[in-house]
């Protein structure tokens, strides 16, 4: 939907929202006579705004609303509930109040949420505090809310949890200047909540700053998973009962979540997975930062349009010292579309802790810098020397350069001691690098091809980065059965890095594993585990090239981003064609070359655009030809057409032009 269609459904929606039913059908019959598209587009909106049954805790909806401004404490000072000493209230919400209070038995202090009996009443509402409960005692996680005690019975129902002293982020964002280092800080320990409660298969759904508390000592303690979804069946603590329930789907039309804080999906009331909390801490880290949500209009249906249509403005100057790289990861949490988004909390909160280690080590050369530069001033001057005392008679200014000479010899002497005997990267010399092709984890051969595709895919991107060498597949493939020795092979392949990785497939479930390694130590610069469904392995293959661009700090051109992240084919099951052709063409029989062309052409049956599938149907006919399986002539002529082809979809394409060469002589 474009902003000008989208103008007119908020206007629409601004102008009935307010009316009666009867008095709301009657204006958009006449209003939208000739247009039942949008007639249906301000239904829809206006039916997410009417949370019937759940809760849309800001702004709330009427009877949440009523229930807040009729509330009336239910525990006094001094009053005791069970073995808990009430101390006095500290919040009230649209379910019901929390107390601080003493557990008397333990002697320690403890926070209480009961739930309110107009909502004790109703069951699904009962369900959600039951479900609060269980999702976040099942979580065993530093940065995740501690669950003592749950009862539920008819003459109350409560949670009790650990009290944490401190302040809500949203005071924090409010009352203070928050720094880059708070910022990064605060994120990464969010993100590892987050991780924590994503591999348990829970979604908080909920993330906003009064869900976020920073103790004084700079401890974070992720808050109310009341709005928290079960995504899979299989966790211990549910009942079965449970289990169907917090599995059935949101009811069509209930909205759950703060507006700002929403992901695209949930303000169109769709299924939501972990990427919708990857959004909403987007959301969080870009408030920190600019001091306002990247989506926030002058009223809720403008703030939905914006949600749904608008791409977030740039940063504002609440934090200085942004870094580029921060800024993207930013963005990228906050793409429309979630398979353009970080697919795990555990991908966002590696490139948190990488922006946050890459900013600790240039503030440290920074002070070593300033430390180097005092010294030298501190040194010997001429100050004092008598005006007439030539400088070069100087008593001891001899000795002095004497022993600068040595100094700065030694130094160099150590250098090339250091640096001789193995790879290294000079002044004019750029990173040099070979993806080594990725271990079949799975015990089932038919998924090898998928192991060598991605391992290849990701050669073919990182290898178009002008400021990056990277070795070729047939150089890096030679060590497919024996990687033991990786700086035998760096020494062979004369690298000074190496991408190593596995890959296990579970049904449509893969899990990547990938290791960027510097040879000359052995140490693992960058790694990270990718879990995710085959439908997303093209984002995962590009988030990868990314990774080790990024920490190999290599210096992109501004056409180097765009390569890094294009695709040739955006259907998947084409791409997995693909990738299986690429495996039986390399394996330079001729049957399996043929096999090879068979799935290239189903790819370009799903993909007629897909220019590397006829790219790879002209090097398998090349590859023939060259073997004399078929007439010469008859399959040159198949191989160039193919190629030219692929070159007519795509020009850059270096793979169309490279067989074409070919073909010509």
């Amino acid at each position: 939907m474009n902003s000008e269609r989208w103008k007119k459904v908020k206007e629409l929606f601004d102008a009935v929202v307010e009316l009666e039913p009867d008095e709301r059908a009657r204006y958009l019959d006449r209003a939208c006579e000739s247009d039942s598209g949008l007639r249906s587009d301000v239904d829809k909106l206006l039916s997410s705004f009417q949370d019937s049954d759940g809760f849309l805790e800001e702004p709330a909806s009427n009877h949440v609303a009523s229930a807040i401004l009729e509330s009336k404490a239910m525990l006094k000072p001094g009053d005791r509930f069970a073995h808990y000493k009430i101390l006095r209230q500290i919040g009230v919400g649209g379910m019901g109040e929390v107390y601080l209070a003493e557990d008397e038995k333990l002697d320690r202090r403890v926070a209480i949420k009961i739930l309110n009996e107009r909502f004790g009443k109703n069951d699904s509402h009962l369900q959600r505090f039951i479900r609060e409960a269980k999702s976040a005692s099942s979580l065993n996680h530093p940065n995740i809310l501690v669950i003592h005690e749950i009862s539920v019975d008819e003459d109350a129902s409560f949670i009790v949890s650990e009290f944490v002293e401190g302040r809500t982020l949203r005071d924090l964002i409010g009352e203070s200047e928050l720094t880059l280092d708070r910022v990064l800080d605060i994120a990464t320990q969010i993100a590892g909540a987050l991780a924590a409660a994503h591999g348990a298969g829970i979604v908080h759904r909920d993330i906003k700053p009064e869900n976020i508390v920073v103790r004084p000592d700079g401890y974070v303690k992720v808050l109310d998973f009341g709005l928290a979804k079960l995504l899979k069946p299989k966790d211990q603590f549910l009942s079965s009962d449970d289990a169907t329930a917090i599995h059935n789907p949101t009811a069509q039309g209930v909205i759950m979540g703060t507006v700002n804080y929403m992901s695209p999906e949930q303000a169109k009331a769709e299924a939501v997975d972990e990427r919708t909390d990857i959004f909403s801490l987007g959301v969080v880290i870009y408030e920190m930062l600019a001091g306002s949500t990247p989506f926030q209009g002058s009223s809720l249906s403008e703030t939905f349009a914006n949600l749904i249509n608008a791409e977030p403005p740039a940063f504002g100057g609440k934090v200085s010292g942004v870094p580029d790289e921060l800024q993207r990861i930013v963005f990228k949490a906050l793409r429309k579309d979630r398979t353009e988004r970080y697919q795990t909390s555990d991908e966002l909160l590696a490139d948190l802790k990488s922006v946050k280690a890459n900013i600790a080590f240039d503030e440290k050369l920074g002070r070593s810098h300033e430390s180097n530069s005092t010294e030298i001033l501190l040194g010997p001057t001429n100050e004092n020397l008598d005006p007439n005392t030539n400088i070069e008679n100087a008593p001891g200014t001899n000795l002095r350069w004497i022993a600068f000479v040595l100094v700065a010899v030694a130094a160099i002497g150590l250098g090339y001691y250091f640096y001789a005997g193995r790879p290294n990267v000079g002044a004019n010399e750029r990173r040099s690098l070979a993806v080594l092709p990725f271990t079949n984890a799975t015990q089932d051969a038919n998924a090898e091809y998928l192991a060598d595709g991605v391992s290849e895919s990701i050669i073919n991107n990182l290898s178009q980065l002008s400021g990056l060498k990277v070795m070729s597949r047939n150089s890096s493939f030679r060590f497919k059965n024996d990687q033991s020795d990786t700086r035998a092979i760096a020494s062979k392949l004369n690298v000074d890095t190496l991408v190593t990785g596995d890959i296990k497939q579970i049904g449509d479930k893969l899990v990547i594993n990938v290791r960027l390694i510097d040879v000359g130590d052995d140490s693992t610069i960058w790694g990270n585990q990718y879990a995710i469904t085959i439908s997303d392995v093209l984002a995962a293959q590009n988030d990868i090239a990314q990774a080790v661009a990024r920490n190999l700090q290599v210096k992109l051109m501004p056409s180097d981003a765009a390569l890094l992240e294009k695709r040739y084919t955006q259907n998947v099951e084409a791409y997995q064609l693909y990738l299986r052709g690429r495996f039986h063409v390399f394996k330079l029989l001729p049957d399996e070359i043929r096999q090879g062309i068979s799935y290239y052409q189903q790819a370009i049956d799903l993909d007629p655009n897909y220019a590397l599938a006829y790219a790879g149907i002209a090097d398998a006919y090349r590859s023939l030809a060259v073997g004399s399986e078929v007439s010469p002539p008859d399959s040159l002529a198949k191989s160039k057409a193919a190629a030219n082809r692929a070159i007519q979809i795509d020009d850059s394409l270096s793979d169309g032009h490279t067989t074409r060469g070919m073909t010509l002589f």
